[in-house]
């Protein structure tokens, strides 16, 4: 379904390098909070031993669980969930901050997942001005972009654009 996620999806068997954006702004509200922690949870039970992964809250700032990518293993995942839930919800959102983030960390297979609303809410929150630039910082990159949306609220040009880097995808929960 629009809320699922498979891991074929992902890889089609082969390891995966995953880095998660959770969007932790104040416009993401305690049910969507909810919502990504268990979407989030359950993509990160779908990983195996031999994926990486890392995860990011993205509001004022981007902090990562690990200082790069870890293995998927019972003890990672569980810091990183732990990471998430102790994450409280701060103001604005800067999306160019966290997409630079993880271009850092993201080689030309890894997916990126950028879970939350898309509203962007920094210094230029022009929606269609924040696509340009993200097209612009991702080009030549490789990685595969994915955007999930928590609820009916979101800005769907800036989800849209997240999408089709990589030739990604579009979920809703």
């Amino acid at each position: 379904g629009e809320g699922g996620w498979d891991r074929p999806i992902l890889a089609n068997g082969d390891p995966v390098n995953l880095l998660i954006l959770a969007d932790t702004s104040a416009s993401i509200d305690a049910g969507q909070r909810a919502t990504q922690a268990t979407f989030i949870g359950s993509l990160l039970s779908a990983l195996t031993s031999k994926d990486t992964f890392n995860l990011a809250t993205s509001d004022v700032t981007t902090d990562w669980a690990f200082a790069k990518a870890s293995i998927a293993d019972t003890k990672n995942v569980s810091a990183a969930r732990d990471f998430l839930a102790n994450r409280t919800s701060l103001g604005w959102t800067d999306l160019d901050g966290a997409f630079a983030s993880a271009l850092k960390q993201a080689g030309p297979k890894t997916h990126v997942i950028y879970v939350g609303d898309g509203i962007v809410t920094n210094d230029d929150a022009d929606p269609v001005a924040f696509t340009k630039r993200l097209r612009r910082l991702v080009q030549g990159k490789g990685a595969t972009f994915h955007a999930v949306t928590l609820g009916s609220s979101f800005e769907a040009a800036v989800v849209k654009a997240i999408a089709s880097l990589g030739s990604g995808s579009m979920r809703k929960i």
